[in-house]
């Protein structure tokens, strides 16, 4: 892993995504030899919560690890066996643990760990019932055209009935969870939004 002495640590924790998410695979495949699952789907995963943290890191607040947390939920229901929960629940504690290692200060160590944790207790709980507020970033400073945009596509209600109608008109055979599609055009529609704020691909 890179150090970081010369690194913002967000900047830290991104470009050694791929180092994480292998580091965390083999740390369960030593620590559980016997438990059996998809590895692959576990290391897709593991990174899209290192994408998150690493976005709630750079940007500001705490959004995109809330998201990543309700993925493992459908609606309040979790979709985690209860034997994978805690299984998951370490393997995140140890990724706290390893990140941690390579952060310069407390300061860092506590915004990092804050974050985790935020997934680490819903998991545990099986529960969303503690998450915290979602806290958004700023980005008053951004060009006033900018901020219309993004305040238009949020305050735009029609898109999502729009795209489903789309699906059933030009699918009609098609068969899908409404509720979850609803829900992950506006995960699409949010992340358009800061994208279009910070001018990047991140989201």
């Amino acid at each position: 892993m890179k150090n970081q002495k010369t690194i913002p640590f967000g900047d830290l924790i991104k470009i050694n995504r791929a180092y994480l998410v292998k580091e965390i695979s083999g740390w369960i495949k030593y620590t559980f030899p016997d438990f059996v699952y998809e590895i692959s789907t576990c290391e897709r995963d593991t990174g899209y919560i290192i994408d998150a943290l690493c976005y709630d890191v750079n940007y500001g607040g705490n959004s995109a690890t809330i998201e990543s947390t309700k993925a493992y939920f459908d609606g309040w229901v979790s979709v985690l066996p209860v034997a994978q929960r805690a299984i998951e629940v370490l393997a995140m504690t140890q990724l706290k643990t390893i990140i941690n290692g390579y952060l310069s200060g407390a300061t860092e160590e506590a915004e990092v760990g804050g974050l985790l944790d935020i997934l680490i207790s819903s998991i545990d709980a099986g529960s969303l019932s503690s998450i915290p507020a979602a806290i958004y970033p700023v980005y008053t400073w951004a060009a006033a055209a900018l901020q219309t945009d993004a305040d238009a596509i949020i305050a735009d209600v029609t898109v999502v009935p729009a795209v489903l109608q789309f699906i059933t008109n030009t699918y009609s055979g098609f068969v899908y969870d409404h509720a979850k599609c609803s829900r992950d055009i506006g995960f699409i529609i949010d992340g358009l939004r800061y994208d279009i704020m910070f001018n990047s691909t991140f989201r």
